[in-house]
């Protein structure tokens, strides 16, 4: 799916939508929002490049440690969180891990997307 796409299925459904990011570091907000009209979907985003900035948005710590950050469990939470935050309908968010070393005992080029 096209930003593009993503952006008239959410208009056409009278949604709103939020992300929080780690690895792609504000990405999909910037890619997002670069599309005209987004303004009348997207609410905001937050980029939550440490584990302690995760949690300032509410992300468990237990889940964090119990999964680690890098972890389809974190991704969830971010996505609900973020949601919650924005109080948007859906949200989006991405972790992972860009490199150059693993993290977490995670390889590089390891990424979860959480809806």
């Amino acid at each position: 799916m096209e930003r593009k796409d993503l952006l008239d299925a959410l208009k056409s459904e009278h949604l709103t939508l939020s992300c929080m990011e780690s690895l792609t570091g504000g990405m999909f907000a910037s890619a997002f929002t670069s599309i005209p009209g987004a303004s009348a979907v997207f609410l905001g985003g937050a980029v939550t490049y440490t584990d302690e900035a995760k949690e300032r948005f509410g992300v468990k710590k237990s889940v964090i440690s119990r999964f680690g950050a890098i972890s389809k469990e974190c991704a969830k939470e971010m996505a609900l969180k973020a949601s919650l935050f924005f109080q948007s309908d859906c949200s989006v968010s991405f972790t992972g891990n860009a490199g150059p070393d693993a993290q977490e005992g995670k390889d590089v080029g390891l990424v979860y997307v959480g809806v």
